[in-house]
């Protein structure tokens, strides 16, 4: 499947709702007021482990439709073709490099896309539902170390996310649909040469709660080259939520199943910006993977 996607730059934003997330202390974020982070050692009454417990307006803890979760290559899995004739197209527009907003919050890279829900010069992912077509706009982008989704249990090195939002033309709500890259080592990939050579360091404390320190750089990736060594006929797909607090289920997702290279080095290279080193949430195990869908198409 061909992708017409040309962007300069990359990096990535969480799936939630379009909220900003702030600088605390090191190796952990505030949203809406309430501190977060991922390192369970040091910074335990924070951590993934009591997410359910902290804030308002919490989802982490509903266990119905909590994300991430586990594929399994062995499962049989309702085929999308036959669960409401899913099927993907994307096409994505070329901007200059100053358009983007690129950070590094603390505790993920992300790259911004500013303007409204309906606003179409980034470009769509368009989502076809047994015959309806609807398209998402292109939002933000957002990278985790190891991946948060896994594969038979274990895994992958990184992931990215790609966060395409739409208003709900009937009660006005917000509905995300997120695409998500996973990576495996192995070979040097050129496409993220310049980028992943000039990461974002995260802020440090003292320097204001809103701060993002943006990409001081001109490296640029194209996206549509990316897009072009990715399978956007085979995914799995299944309805989840933010893998960040408030956790909140209101995410579409489809994984694709086929992973895109990067070097130990380019992987290292994400790791060393993160202050804690990783930043993934646990898998969910509690839930139900009935919903899932698998395409394998080619």
């Amino acid at each position: 499947m061909r992708v017409v996607f040309a962007l300069a730059l990359v990096a990535i934003v969480v799936a939630a709702k379009d909220v900003a997330f702030k600088a605390g202390v090191k190796g952990g974020m505030t949203t809406g007021g309430v501190a977060w982070s991922y390192d369970c050692d040091k910074t335990p009454s924070t951590c993934p482990d009591v997410w359910e417990q902290i804030g308002e307006d919490n989802s982490c803890a509903s266990y119905v439709r909590q994300s991430p979760i586990n594929f399994d290559h062995f499962a049989s899995y309702a085929s999308a073709g036959d669960y409401n004739d899913i099927s993907l197209t994307a096409q994505y527009n070329s901007f200059i490099v100053s358009q983007p907003l690129v950070w590094n919050n603390g505790g993920s890279i992300n790259v911004d896309y500013p303007g409204p829900p309906k606003d179409t010069k980034y470009g769509d992912l368009n989502v076809n539902y047994a015959g309806q077509q609807i398209p998402y706009k292109l939002q933000s982008f957002n990278l985790h170390s190891p991946s948060e989704h896994t594969i038979n249990g274990k895994n992958l090195p990184l992931e990215m996310h790609m966060v395409h939002r739409k208003i709900d033309i009937v009660d006005g709500g917000e509905k995300f649909v997120v695409l998500s890259i996973l990576f495996a080592e192995g070979p040097y990939n050129d496409l993220f040469k310049q980028f992943f050579e000039s990461l974002p360091e995260p802020p440090t404390h003292g320097e204001p709660k809103n701060f993002k320190k943006q990409f001081a750089s001109t490296a640029s990736i194209q996206l549509d080259r990316l897009i072009h060594h990715t399978n956007l006929n085979s995914f799995w797909h299944y309805l989840g939520s933010s893998t960040t607090p408030p956790c909140a289920e209101n995410v579409e997702w489809f994984v694709l199943t086929d992973p895109v290279t990067l070097s130990a080095d380019q992987i290292g290279a994400l790791k060393a910006v993160l202050p804690q080193g990783f930043n993934n949430r646990p898998v969910q195990t509690e839930h139900s993977t009935s919903k899932v869908t698998v395409s394998h198409g080619v």
